[in-house]
């Protein structure tokens, strides 16, 4: 539920500025609850604004269980990206990552590398790479690759839409008194394809799948989470 909204919005003109709020209903997620008769709902809020130096884009997230009084996560990212040069299609790409979760937070994540926003068609498209400084790693260097599209079809009446991520980080595991133990690196893949139904300019309707591996509790398989989501956009 993120990065959505920002390559098209990035790559056309008649667009000066757009936010939307999200409310999806999780169909999978209480698979690998330890409670998993329960609700969980979770709401993004994104913004973007472009501006003469380039643009910034930003979104939370919140997730709630229904069978608990309180938020259980949020979780943050902020990105602002800055043309080079007039005549330079790519741009100075820095990114702000972080949450907090029941029981503890998400790794402070600082990101800085080179953006290349382009158009195909209609279609739009986002890719950019990425060094990131994780607070808390050890084990040298680590990197992402992040694309991102936006594609309208049939008129305009549905748009299908999503990010893919790929990073690196630390490999923890922990021994039998539960002491943390870090040794080499792991390659994390996440990917959020969405597909929504504009009803009219203001209100749509439909829903994403969660698509990662070595994501969820660092499970190597691949897992998939689907959500059904209505959207409002601002």
């Amino acid at each position: 539920m993120k990065k959505i909204i920002l390559l098209a919005l990035l790559l056309v003109p008649m667009v000066a500025k757009s936010q939307n709020l999200q409310l999806h209903y999780d169909l999978g997620r209480n698979q690998y609850s330890e409670k998993p008769n329960y609700s969980w709902f979770t709401t993004t809020f994104e913004m973007f604004k472009p501006d003469s130096l380039g643009s910034t884009f930003w979104f939370i997230d919140l997730d709630y269980q229904t069978n608990k009084s309180s938020i259980q996560s949020a979780y943050l990212e902020i990105a602002r990206d800055f043309n080079i040069s007039k005549k330079s299609p790519f741009q100075l790409h820095l990114e702000y990552n972080g949450g907090l979760f029941s029981g503890g937070g998400i790794n402070h994540i600082w990101l800085v590398g080179i953006n290349y926003p382009f158009m195909i068609g209609n279609s739009a498209f986002n890719t950019y790479i990425t060094y990131n400084h994780i607070s808390g790693n050890t084990e040298g260097a680590d990197f992402q690759w992040t694309g991102v599209w936006n594609v309208p079809l049939c008129n305009n009446k549905f748009m299908f839409s999503g990010f893919v991520d790929i990073w690196s980080t630390d490999k923890v595991s922990y021994d039998l008194l539960g002491n943390e133990l870090r040794k080499g690196k792991r390659m994390i893949f996440l990917s959020e394809p969405q597909i929504w139904y504009n009803i009219n300019k203001s209100f749509s309707v439909g829903g994403e799948v969660e698509i990662s591996q070595n994501f969820i509790f660092n499970s190597d398989k691949v897992e998939a989470y689907p959500t059904i989501a209505v959207k409002w956009n601002f």
